[in-house]
Order: structure tokens, then sequence, then C-alpha cells
């Protein structure tokens, strides 16, 4: 029974860790005093529990001091050592990979390149080590976080990723034996969506426009996953019966009517021709009648689907990005048509300092190693 008690000790340790770093990371630098206030443990056991985060190079002094009481002492703030440690971060869709380097606060480097370039590589992983590896700016590297479109499992196998890797393929084990870093592969628009968890984001359904169409759900601050880790797939949820044959092997997906390329083929076609790229596309919404009626009847389909989704899982917010939900007038669109459904919900732009897809790879592997949570 003494050796399960110092089990039990050591994870207690580790929480009250984690603790110390969640607790930072959410409020910012404090003193032990306020740790121990906020984290209702002894000041020795914060004094003991900050020095191994000092030894670790996890934590540093700040600079700064406040005065603790009227005698004048002086207690020292301290800090994650938000410098001294990165993460390398990789998205991966089927237009365009988002290599960076960050901290947990900001990205440092980053690098975009066309995916194409990794489905021809005859040595896929060693494209991406090499991408990534040329954006190293020093400090530790303390893993890899990838985000991918498809559906991958919950131990990181890619089993479906559309012609970037074969099916059921092992990046995760290949990456991890070439460069001994660990490595955390998630789907893209979930590992985007875990990304926007904040004590203000806890209970929302993200979407994700852009060359497809993805969804998560978070529910209490978690990832909604569903026994076969498909859960929030709204692009894959069928809108037209013996509609078109999608890549999934289903027909009649909504993705399929989301699709970018789709929309602006048929746009190219009925026009007769249109030299322009999608944002020109989107720029004829409300001018041009055709494109106004191609995209009319995409976002009818949308927020149908939304509304349906709405109605199962009760989010208390929808956060979108990319795609045409980047474009105001569509976006007003959207919402405007969600409104006439009588469908009345926090409905709002995805913004932040940096793009999504350049720090979500990398929160996943802070996510798991700094904070010690899956």
């Amino acid at each position: 029974m003494a050796k399960e008690r110092g089990g039990n000790n050591k994870s207690l340790k580790q929480g009250n860790k984690t603790s110390i770093l969640r607790k930072l990371f959410s409020d910012g630098a404090m003193s032990r005093i306020a740790l121990a206030k906020e984290l209702k443990l002894t000041g020795a056991s914060i004094s003991l529990l900050t020095k191994e985060l000092f030894d670790e190079g996890l934590l540093e002094e700040s600079g700064e001091r406040l005065q603790r009481n009227t005698s004048g002492r002086k207690e020292v703030i301290i800090d994650i050592a938000y410098d001294s440690f990165i993460a390398y971060n990789i998205n991966i869709e089927s237009d365009k990979i988002h290599f960076a380097v960050c901290t947990p606060q900001r990205v440092v480097k980053e690098d975009i390149r066309p995916t194409s370039e990794l489905i021809e590589s005859s040595d896929k992983e060693g494209y991406l080590i090499d991408r990534i590896e040329r954006l190293n700016t020093g400090a530790q590297v303390i893993g890899i976080g990838i985000g991918i479109s498809g559906f991958v499992d919950k131990s990181g196998v890619l089993f479906n990723t559309y012609g970037i890797f074969e099916k059921n393929y092992n990046l995760k084990e290949q990456l991890e034996k070439r460069t001994a870093l660990p490595v955390y592969i998630s789907n893209n628009v979930r590992a985007q969506a875990k990304a926007i968890i904040d004590n203000g984001n806890k209970d929302f359904m993200y979407i994700k426009h852009g060359p497809g169409l993805g969804a998560a759900i978070i529910n209490g601050g978690h990832i909604l996953t569903g026994a076969d880790n498909l859960a929030g797939e709204i692009g894959h949820t069928v809108v037209e019966q013996e509609g078109e044959l999608c890549r999934c092997g289903k027909r009649g997906c909504l993705e399929l009517y989301l699709s970018e390329k789709r929309m602006l083929n048929n746009y190219t076609q009925k026009l007769g021709g249109f030299m322009g790229d999608i944002k020109d596309f989107y720029a004829q919404y409300g001018v041009e009648n055709i494109a106004t009626e191609i995209i009319n009847d995409s976002i009818t389909r949308l927020v149908n689907s939304i509304g349906n989704a709405i109605a199962l899982i009760n989010p208390s917010s929808i956060i979108v990005a990319g795609g045409l939900f980047d474009n105001i007038k569509l976006f007003e669109a959207v919402d405007k048509k969600l409104k006439n459904l009588s469908i009345n919900i926090s409905f709002r732009h995805l913004t932040g300092k940096y793009n999504i897809k350049s720090i979500a790879g990398a929160r996943l592997v802070f996510e798991n190693i700094l904070f010690n949570q899956d």
C-alpha cells in the first residue's frame, strides 16, 4: 500500500505543477503567494513545486516585484518561460500547408507551401522535417503538432486523408522515429477548435470553410469525438438524396455543395469563362446574378445544416472561419439566414493576432506536454 501512496503522491504533484502552469497561462504572471491562494495550496508546496518547474526550465522571474505588506517585504513575480521552448506546427490541408515555430504565446516564424509539394515528394516525412527545421530558431523543441484534413483515429493514425497520405498510415510513428520528438496528430478542424478553447469559449461549434467544409463540437472545454472519432463531421451530412458522389464514399454530402472548387467551376461553366480566383468569385455576390445564385444555394444548404446541428447539440455559440466566412457580405448573409430561421445564437467570426492554422498544431503539443492534458 505504501507503494500505491507514493504513486498517488507523484500523480498529485504532477497535477499541481500542471495547475500552476495553466493558471499562469490563463491569468498571467503572479507571485507565489497569489498562486498559493488561487490554487489553495500551502506556501511550502508552492515553493517546492515552482522550484522544480524552474529547474525544468518552464518558469522564469518576470523582473517585477510587488510589495507584499506594510513591512516592505517584496514578492518576486514569476511567469512561464515562454521563449525558452518551442513547438513545431504543421497544418496540412488539400491546398496548402502551414509550417510554423511557436511558443505558447506567439508564432515565431512561419512558412506556407502548396500541398502538392508534399504529395509529389518521394519522402514525405523527410519533406515535412526539412521544411519545419528550416524555421528553427535554436530554442528547445518540445514536440511536433499536426492538424491534417481527413479522418484521423484517436491514436494518430491517418485513416483517410484523401490522397495526401496512403490510408491507415501511421505518420506519428514514422516522425517520432526520425526526429526523436513526441508527435501529436489530429484532424485539422479539431486542432483549430481546441486552440480556441479558453475561459470564455468552452461550449461552441467551430465551422471551418475552404477549400472544403469541416466542424468540431466543444462541450465543457473538451472536443466531442464520438464512438469512432467522427463526431462533428457536418460536411459529410447528406443534404441531397442520390446526389453526387463525395470523396468520403457517400452521395450528396454538404461538403460537395460548399466546395470552393466546385462553386468556382460551376460559375466558370455557366458564365462561359472566368479568370478570377475564389475571392474574386465571392466578390461577385450581390453584383452578378449567376454568382449570387450559386452562392445563395450553397449558403441555404449550409444554414439548414447548421440549424439542424444547433437543435441537436445546443451550443452556446457558433464560431466560423475561412472561405466564404472571410467575406463580410457572405458572413452577414449566413447570419441573416440563420436569424430568418428564428435561430438566435451567438454567431461570430474567429479573430486573433495569428492565423489559427499557424498555431493549432503547436497548441496540441503544449496541451499534452506543458499542461499534461489529452
